[in-house]
């Protein structure tokens, strides 16, 4: 994963993107003399600063409702739990509890 590349990009809203069309390969001087005599010479991107996260919500945000797991599963299961619960209470009984 470490390297360094040529990355086939454009530019889009003072943007670099890179799309399904465009790509990626190893960096090596026969690479990248092929790719200046067609673009001319390039340079790396300028970096611009990137503002921390905040914890201030947007307007018109609003919290999300967590989904969990539905309440029906629960009744169900537990049903089945007591209805097996009497089965195995109404035998261990009439053997006697063996």
């Amino acid at each position: 994963m470490g390297g360094t590349y040529l990355i086939y990009a454009r530019a889009q809203g003072g943007d670099l993107v890179s799309g399904l069309c465009d790509g990626n390969t190893a960096w090596t001087p026969e690479a990248a003399e092929e790719v200046e005599a067609v673009t001319g010479p390039g340079h790396a991107p300028a970096m611009r600063p990137v503002a921390a996260p905040s914890a201030q919500a947007l307007p018109g945000a609003v919290a999300a409702r967590g989904e969990g797991i539905p309440w029906w599963p629960w009744v169900g299961g537990a049903g089945v739990v007591i209805a097996l619960g009497r089965v195995w209470l109404g035998r261990h009984r009439r053997t006697g509890g063996e």
